[in-house]
């Protein structure tokens, strides 16, 4: 999701922000629940709170921001603090725009955002191929059959409501990342929120 020193940041959004699932406090089995949440939420806004620590469980990173979705392939994830980036896509396109350094990365969605976790939240409403599914509790996990995106693993725990309430991505590094979602609703957002224009004097990259 470009050039090495964003990485993190950018794979993780693309990664954990379509890795959310149904809650397993329902009297369902996994596939189920999987089913209801593609089939009823179609749209979405809320508000997290984020911490990636790495393998010796170290605070690496930590940030907070707003979030939302309209399916298939729309979404508009802000980090606010302590930088300032957002990530949006059309579901065609994907701008990642560093506001600190006034730089916007271009590049198309296409199968970076089908074949990872993101096209569960962002996409046309199936799990993606090569991932299985395991539920304990009100805790699901998604692991790929091959590292997808630079993930390994990915635990989604949700509220009684079946909205998510915590996601955590293990990925090939050894680090683990923590989304809190602070707020989460049900929403159908315009979709003009999900067409970025570059602002003016914005260096503009393109991305393969």
């Amino acid at each position: 999701m470009m050039n090495q020193v964003f990485l993190p940041r950018r794979t993780l959004l693309l990664a954990a922000l379509g890795a959310l699932l149904p809650s397993a406090a329902f009297a369902l089995d996994g596939k189920a629940l999987l089913d209801k949440f593609l089939s009823e939420v179609s749209g979405a806004e809320g508000a997290f709170r984020q911490e990636t620590r790495d393998r010796t469980g170290k605070v690496t990173n930590a940030a907070e921001g707003t979030f939302a979705f309209l399916r298939p392939g729309a979404f508009d994830w802000v980090y606010e603090k302590p930088w300032r980036q957002r990530i949006v896509s059309d579901g065609k396109t994907i701008w990642v725009y560093d506001e600190d350094l006034m730089q916007v990365t271009v590049r198309q969605a296409g199968d970076a955002l089908s074949q990872t976790p993101a096209a569960l939240l962002f996409g046309a409403g199936k799990l993606p191929d090569g991932w299985r599914e395991m539920s304990a509790g009100d805790l699901i996990t998604l692991t790929p059959d091959e590292p997808q995106g630079g993930f390994e693993r990915v635990e989604v725990k949700f509220a009684s409501s079946g909205l998510p309430d915590l996601l955590r991505l293990h990925d090939s590094f050894g680090q683990t990342t923590t989304i809190v979602f602070t707020r989460f609703e049900k929403a159908l957002p315009d979709a003009a929120r999900f067409l970025f224009k570059v602002p003016q004097g914005v260096e503009v990259l393109q991305s393969p």
